[in-house]
């Protein structure tokens, strides 16, 4: 596979875990009510979730380092999400939390694969998503 083919593959597996976690979220805040302690949470990663995988769609009406910037900050969210949902004992957010993981791992491998590895710097730091989610679940 050459190189501009893992990245166009890695853009696509984004934006398609992007929407699913989107979904995932929907889902579950239109099962729950307002006052769930993870409901505002779920909320906005969906917001999230859907913006990214809009820009990824969208991608050549945008400067790249924009793209990277927001899938970035779509993994983090992700990331912390996951965690957080985990530690939470609902049901319902088991699906969700794993979704938000599944977004993680494809924005990592997205920003990998666009980023050089001579840039992953602590400027630009690109999350360990395993490592993130098992070291906050077992702080909890």
């Amino acid at each position: 596979m050459t190189s501009d083919e893992i990245r166009w593959r890695a853009v696509s597996d984004c934006e398609g875990a992007c929407r699913r976690w989107c979904a995932e979220c929907l889902r579950v805040t239109a099962l729950g009510n307002g006052a769930a302690p993870w409901y505002a949470s779920a909320l906005d990663a969906s917001y999230v979730a859907a913006t990214a995988a809009r820009v990824l769609a969208r991608r050549d009406d945008h400067d790249w380092g924009s793209v990277m910037m927001l899938v970035s900050a779509c993994q983090q969210i992700a990331t912390g999400s996951a965690a957080r949902w985990r530690r939470i004992d609902a049901p319902r957010l088991g699906d969700c939390a794993a979704s938000a993981e599944a977004c993680a791992a494809a924005c990592a491998a997205l920003l990998r694969a666009l980023m050089p590895a001579s840039r992953r710097t602590e400027e630009h730091p690109i999350v360990d998503v395993e490592r993130a989610c098992t070291s906050a679940g077992a702080a909890a």
